[in-house]
């Protein structure tokens, strides 16, 4: 958990890889997916220490990626098709092998569609970061965003959510359109049970 919260960008996300020292970056795309992973392992890594100290450390790490991904990545106008789910990524317009701390953060842009898996992840890791932190209503702001994505996710394609009838599409565009691929992947449709 320390290594994690050591390499914490300064914004609260995490970009996609690291070489082993943790200031190289390899990949500087910040995405949905290894972010809620990072908040999903330190919640549930605060509720197991003894320590306050640390448990006090990962929960405001794991609050502040929670932070970045809801005020960035989180579609909060109800009139859009999305409203509850998590845009995809932010990419990075640079090659890789970046010291950590010189990524211009006015090379990023924003993915205007949407994954389930990420999505699957997102609710996860939100609603286990409300339960760490005590959260006692659905109303909780990490509580209340996690089940906001949960909501797009079983929301008819039909009305620009996940749920096709009896599987999950990979995912939505922009618009609302679902993605589909012909196979029903099994890594989001497995994910969700």
């Amino acid at each position: 958990g320390d290594a994690l919260v050591r390499i914490q960008m300064g914004d609260g996300s995490w970009v996609d890889a690291y070489e082993t020292n943790g200031e190289i970056v390899i990949a500087a795309n910040k995405a949905m997916g290894p972010n809620s992973f990072v908040i999903l392992f330190l919640s549930q890594l605060a509720e197991k220490t003894d320590n306050p100290e640390l448990k006090l450390k990962y929960l405001n790490s794991a609050r502040r990626a929670a932070d970045w991904m809801i005020n960035n990545l989180q579609i909060k106008d109800p009139a859009n098709k999305l409203y509850g789910a998590f845009y995809s990524w932010y990419g990075y317009s640079s090659d890789a092998h970046l010291n950590r701390r010189n990524i211009d953060s006015s090379k990023y842009t924003k993915n205007d569609g949407t994954y389930t898996e990420g999505n699957l992840d997102a609710a996860a890791a939100l609603t286990s970061l409300g339960k760490a932190l005590g959260e006692q209503s659905i109303q909780g702001k990490y509580r209340s965003a996690g089940i906001l994505a949960a909501k797009w996710l079983i929301r008819s394609t039909d009305e620009g959510g996940a749920w096709a009838g009896d599987h999950f599409v990979q995912g939505a565009d922009g618009k609302g359109n679902p993605v589909r691929i012909e196979d029903h992947p099994t890594n989001h449709n497995l994910w969700a049970v």
